[in-house]
């Protein structure tokens, strides 16, 4: 009997550590779907001009990939005055680029939510706010990392937003290291799910430190982490991702077979 695919399956394409095209012509060999790409060096939105964001997109249609999301790596939260209206510019270009380039999804840590009564809090929401607006405006998404907050609490604020262009990402793995239940947490968030990323790890203890895994060698459920995501109807992408191991690529090819195996 054949499994009906619910999701499209990806790869981060900064773990395979090779050169852009190099990278996308391995990723097309992997079974994925399309890739995530970080917007930096010369995929940054001001390195990258209109006839540069052809050649990307010509590149992706020529190893039969889509372009799953965009990262868009902060050194700094999106709470912090100092340097602030320059992050936010840049997560601007690079939700300009995002679909410019097909992607409809930037991924992004915005920081550690900040004390309801703090100043900070207050520069966090406008600049959610902010980006959250003109994410509308062109169509993308804003996806948060989730997991260094309390997921109800996070939950709980972002639902007091009213632009529609700001979401959660979620990962596994991120989520084992904080010691939270994966399938729980994504039952929390529900439909404020907009990416998630493929992990594995084995949680820390009292004898070693936590440890990213090949996927389907941790301690993540699939079965019910998959099936939870079915539960708040999550169809979007499953986009694996490696950190530095011996052979990210031979990983991330049975790890896209793994969720194939499994339905996703």
């Amino acid at each position: 009997m054949t499994v009906m695919a619910r999701h499209k399956i990806g790869l981060v394409l900064e773990s395979l550590n090779l050169p852009f095209r190099n990278a996308l012509r391995l990723a097309g060999t992997l079974g994925v779907d399309g890739v995530q790409v970080d917007a930096v060096g010369d995929l940054a939105p001001d390195q990258l001009s209109t006839t540069g964001r052809k050649e990307v997109r010509h590149l992706l249609r020529s190893f039969g990939l889509e372009l799953a999301a965009v990262g868009c790596p902060l050194r700094h939260g999106l709470h912090e005055a100092a340097h602030l209206e320059g992050r936010l510019a840049r997560v601007q270009k690079t939700q300009t680029l995002a679909y410019d380039l097909g992607a409809r999804i930037v991924v992004t840590w915005p920081g550690s939510l900040p004390q309801a009564d703090a100043p900070a809090r207050t520069i966090f929401t406008d600049s959610l706010t902010q980006l959250g607006r003109h994410g509308d405006c062109v169509g993308v998404t804003l996806a948060l990392a989730a997991g260094a907050d309390p997921p109800a609490e996070f939950s709980a604020y972002l639902r007091t937003f009213t632009c529609g262009g700001l979401g959660v990402q979620i990962d596994p793995a991120t989520l084992l290291l904080r010691r939270l239940d994966p399938p729980q947490v994504v039952t929390m968030f529900a439909d404020q799910i907009v990416y998630v990323h493929a992990r594995d790890g084995v949680p820390e203890r009292p004898d070693r430190l936590f440890e990213e895994v090949p996927l389907g060698h941790g301690e993540v459920d699939w079965v019910a982490f998959l099936g939870a995501l079915e539960e708040v109807a999550y169809h979007g992408w499953l986009t694996l991702r490696r950190g530095p191991c011996a052979d990210p690529a031979g990983d991330l090819k049975a790890g896209a077979s793994l969720l194939r195996r499994l339905g996703a």
